[in-house]
């Protein structure tokens, strides 16, 4: 039977436009396949960026606790050496 039809001329404008299409399908599905790879690449790159973010963002708030503390010292250390007359 697909002897039959490949030596049909009247079905050989429905081939052609067929070719066409399926390797207009074959294209898409791989560049799909890029792109789906691409973003998992980026997804992961967001990941990890986002981990650095995270520890950037707990290292500052650390950084900024420890000022903290060294103000409170330094302000007890001279108001009490204000108060005893000391400098």
């Amino acid at each position: 039977m697909i002897q039959d039809l490949t030596g049909d001329q009247s079905l050989a404008k429905f081939r052609g436009e067929y070719e066409k299409l399926y390797k207009a399908l074959q294209k898409t599905h791989e560049s799909e396949k890029r792109l789906m790879q691409k973003c998992r690449e980026l997804n992961a790159e967001i990941v990890a960026n986002s981990a650095k973010v995270s520890t950037a963002l707990k290292l500052s708030q650390d950084d900024q606790a420890t000022i903290n503390n060294l103000k409170k010292v330094a302000f007890c250390h001279i108001t009490r050496g204000v108060a005893t007359g000391e400098r």
